[in-house]
């Protein structure tokens, strides 16, 4: 009998060229290939930190290796970060630069090992490994957050129209901003003007500005001063939005990175 294999897989097309017999065998080759490879010394330590934590030391030795050739299972959309057979965790080397990755991807690998050290054979997706999986992730093993398809599809919805709303939003006010400096502008030079001519009048003793003239500058000062205010409030209103907006997406991109591992499921024709 084959040894298990557990994966993770990230799938963001449904179409795979290669078929499911042929991903098994390509994961089982590179396994027993990797074998007598050592473990990664910093991998190790990071297992063993893990293990402590969130699974009591309960897990058996395992090596963990960068592996290389786990890019070679990428087809198309298909994307293969992580595999195990309970006796060694292949990872793949190009998350040697993501740490965040890196760590989600040997979080969802050593609960593959834990079933398969309780002489668990499948290595489908099932609600306990799901349960597994969420507990060791609200215990702080890793950041993502577990979310229904449905629940990622509304808010992906919400993303998108939000993202038009706030890009017209953003258009509107940097037209009305714009606007107001330039009345800022215009009614600044009048009263430049104005103090000129009541210098020159003071000088020559005639020729000041009449009082309707002034008030009537004053009034555009009051209104020129309200519209920057406006413009402010508009601006933070904006920013408010656009916080929220990039919190929302941050909370989106975390539900995407979630390894539930049934992307893989599905690839090999795998059942829940």
């Amino acid at each position: 009998m084959c040894a298990a294999i557990g994966a993770l897989v990230y799938l963001r097309a449904t179409l795979v060229t290669t078929s499911p017999q042929q991903l098994v065998s390509m994961e089982q080759a590179i396994l027993n290939a990797a074998r007598h490879k050592p473990g990664d010394p910093d991998l190790g330590v990071l297992f063993e930190a893990l293990n402590a934590r969130h699974f009591s030391g309960r897990l058996p030795d395992v090596k963990v290796i960068w592996e290389s050739d786990l890019d070679g299972l990428d087809v198309d959309d298909y994307r293969l970060n992580g595999l195990t057979d309970g006796q060694v965790i292949l990872l793949k080397a190009a998350l040697q630069d993501d740490d965040a990755n890196l760590r989600r991807t040997l979080c969802h690998e050593m609960v593959h090992v834990a079933f398969i050290a309780a002489g668990n054979r499948s290595t489908t997706h099932r609600t306990r490994f799901q349960t597994e999986l969420r507990r060791i992730f609200d215990d702080g093993c890793s950041h993502a957050i577990r979310a229904s398809p449905e629940e990622k599809a509304s808010l992906e919805q919400w993303i998108e129209s939000e993202r038009t709303r706030l890009d017209g939003a953003g258009l509107q006010v940097d037209a009305r901003c714009a606007a107001v400096k330039l009345e800022a502008d215009r009614v600044e030079r009048t009263f430049s003007e104005l103090n000129e001519r009541m210098a020159r009048a003071n000088a020559a003793g005639s020729g000041w500005p009449g009082r309707d003239e002034i008030e009537t500058a004053e009034r555009q000062r009051t209104d020129s001063n309200d519209g920057i205010v406006a413009c402010n409030a508009a601006v933070t209103d904006l920013e408010r939005d656009q916080a929220r907006f990039n919190e929302v997406v941050e909370r989106y991109n975390l539900m995407m990175v979630y390894p539930d591992g049934l992307a893989e499921d599905r690839a090999k024709g795998l059942t829940r």
